[in-house]
């Protein structure tokens, strides 16, 4: 059997899969499909549509067979015709875009968003493109980047002393390309003639400040820090434990204020020498308290600037968080095409001169290669190849060793575009037939710790996709715009309610509370941290998450829904759900996370079951024992996870997002 059904009879994956997914993955006509005779079922998405026709996996692949002679010559006539679609995708971005995007009419709105603030991009080099996309944190309003900050003035009253230069706190967009917030202070610098600082600070104040989160984020530092260096910038990288002399004591319970740390006041001191500090718009905690605190103990004439890094359609352009998918599909559509076709990047790194930002990199050099003096602390250089990054994190007294960092998945740009571009090669195309079954990793993207921190471009992943008119492209694209980008929108409107039912739909939040004193058989800390609970589907998922930092999405929310008659409360359950997933997972702490955490408890769903249902109420159920019908534990448990490749320098950057 080949690898295109193989791991779905393994796993006890469900046996059937629609027309359009059966013709893709086995190379089928229509006319093949009529010697079948497909199971029709109401179509869930359109119940007043036309039937879903069903076809037997078996049926399949033995009329492929037939038609081809083996399944190794149906996976060769696949990857033909895969790589012909490619061919016809580059094709139409060299021509100037995708006929899907409205051809002439696209075409001719062009530059409609460019024209909606003609004065703000005269003055600031930016096209509207990125400056929708700034937050003032004092005013929570878009700032006026035309204008001098009031911090400029210093130097001119004689009060206190001259801004020294703009700060860009890099946290979440680790990579020197298509990076909005990058974009906005090299122009905000520009403007000032004033140099440009790009500092990043791993902090022990953060939520769960583990090896293996830490571990990650290094290495993709590593990879910004040699990326803005050949543009002539530094990345200044501070690591609490590291670039002192003395430690502070670790706190392993709840995440310590911000205050009591030795990296924040290191923080605090360079930015408030800045004229101006941006940083990226991360809605969640830690980095969402983080920008709160940073606020309010800088000096108030110094902006702080939150810029949106993340999300095709700015996650606060339209002014209100949805709660429904098909209502923020329907609000975004026109939005997303618009700014997919418009944005301005190209090739390796921001078109400079779209931007206005000078392309001379002995001028950019010159002042932007700056290291302020009196730091306080010695940066951290990662470009060396010796830089042992778990040996220096060992060091750290603050850093939680309980997580051990993971070796099958390195982090930073490059692994992440090697990840992209082979998976885009046939995993793509067949997302459709594949998502749903957690026994084929390589069934969806498994990009997702990447876009935790940034490290890969979600405007390059986006153009990518709407150049590809497959079924599984399809529906990539809608997970990823609507499902990924909804999740941002939410968080952005509701935190810091995030970690509480007061972030659930009241439906949900009564149902919850009506059923909050009925029986449950609690488990402790420890059996649920180790997936020592007596439920083997259950352990098996959480054995996972701990060993391999992943969890496959259709298995998190099954196991979600397993805390609430585990825990004491409903919001203990849910509390439960968001440390043990962010204690382990590499995609932790990100809006996607709670997204998917608070689904298990209601959010963007409806009532499913009776009422009367003990602990869980109206809440939709998936017990483990419907989901081990077709997930083997001990299969599931010893899954096997393919390594990364070896780092390589001799693929830069650059050669993944060239356009072809």
């Amino acid at each position: 059997m080949s690898d295109a059904t193989g791991d779905e009879a393994a796993s006890g994956e469900r046996t059937t899969i629609n027309k359009t997914a059966a013709k893709e993955m086995y190379c089928l006509s229509d006319k093949d499909l009529e010697s079948l005779s497909p199971d029709e079922k109401r179509n869930p998405r359109n119940r007043h549509g036309a039937t879903m026709k069903l076809y037997e996996r078996a049926e399949l692949e033995a009329l492929a067979v037939e038609k081809y002679g083996s399944m190794d010559d149906v996976k060769a006539e696949r990857h033909k015709r895969f790589q012909k679609r490619a061919q016809r995708a580059e094709q139409r971005q060299e021509a100037g875009g995708s006929p899907s995007a409205g051809g002439n009419k696209a075409s001719s709105s062009q530059h409609e968003l460019a024209a909606q603030d003609q004065e703000t991009q005269e003055a600031t080099g930016l096209p509207v493109w990125i400056t929708e996309r700034v937050l003032d944190c004092r005013s929570g309003k878009r700032p006026d980047l035309s204008d001098a900050p009031p911090s400029t003035s210093r130097q001119a009253d004689g009060a206190g002393q001259a801004p020294e230069f703009v700060l860009y706190w890099l946290g979440t967009a680790m990579r020197g390309h298509e990076n909005p917030a990058l974009d906005v202070a090299r122009a905000t610098a520009r403007k000032l003639q004033l140099p440009l600082v790009v500092a990043t600070f791993l902090l022990y104040s953060h939520t769960f400040p583990t090896l293996r989160r830490f571990k990650y984020m290094l290495e993709g530092l590593q990879d910004t820090q040699q990326e803005l260096r050949t543009q002539g910038q530094d990345l200044l990288i501070y690591v609490e434990g590291a670039t002192e002399h003395e430690d502070l004591p670790h706190a392993t319970s709840q995440a310590r204020s911000p205050a009591q740390g030795r990296g924040w006041d290191a923080l605090l001191r360079l930015a408030s020498r800045a004229a101006v500090v941006i940083t990226e718009d991360m809605p969640v905690p830690p980095d969402a308290q983080w920008l709160q605190d940073l606020k309010q103990q800088l000096p108030e004439e110094v902006p702080v600037w939150a810029v949106d890094t993340a999300c095709v359609v700015p996650m606060r352009l339209l002014g209100k968080s949805y709660e429904k998918a098909w209502a923020y599909r329907s609000a975004t559509q026109k939005l997303s095409r618009e700014r997919i076709n418009q944005m301005p990047y190209r090739n390796s790194q921001t078109d400079f001169k779209t931007l206005g930002i000078p392309e001379d990199k002995g001028e950019r050099a010159g002042r932007q290669l700056h290291v302020p003096s009196d730091l306080g602390w010695q940066p951290l250089d990662l470009t060396h190849g010796d830089v042992d990054i778990t040996s220096l994190l060992k060091g750290c007294s603050g850093v939680d060793q309980s997580v051990p960092g993971v070796d099958h998945q390195r982090g930073g740009s490059l692994a992440a575009y090697k990840r992209w571009s082979s998976w885009m090669q046939e995993g793509l195309n067949l997302y459709a037939a594949r998502r749903n079954n957690a026994m084929n990793r390589d069934g969806v993207s498994r990009l997702s710790g990447y876009h935790q921190f940034g490290m890969i471009s979600p405007f390059k992943i986006a153009r990518d996709v709407h150049a590809n008119h497959s079924n599984g492209a399809q529906k990539f694209a809608d997970e990823y715009l609507v499902w990924r980008e909804i999740a941002f929108n939410f968080c952005a409107f509701r935190w810091p309610e995030l970690e509480s039912l007061k972030a659930l739909p009241s439906w949900a939040q009564k149902t919850l509370e009506k059923h909050s004193s009925d029986p449950r058989h609690e488990k402790s800390l420890p059996q649920l941290e180790r997936g020592q609970t007596g439920d083997k589907l259950w352990d098996a998922a959480q054995q996972q998450l701990v060993d391999t930092g992943e969890l496959h999405n259709n298995v998190r929310m099954t196991w979600g829904k397993a805390l609430l008659p585990w825990v004491s409360s409903p919001e203990g359950a849910l509390k439960m759900a968001v440390h043990l997933n962010h204690k382990f997972a590499l995609d932790g702490c990100n809006p996607c996370s709670y997204s998917g955490i608070l689904w298990c408890f209601g959010q963007f769903d409806a009532p499913k079951a009776n009422e009367s249902t003990p602990i869980t109420g109206s809440l939709r159920t998936r017990d483990t024992s419907v989901l081990g019908k077709r997930i083997k534990a001990d299969n599931y448990k010893d899954l096997e996870i393919s390594p990364s490749p070896p780092k390589s320098r001799q693929k830069g950057i650059s050669s993944f997002l060239k356009a072809k």
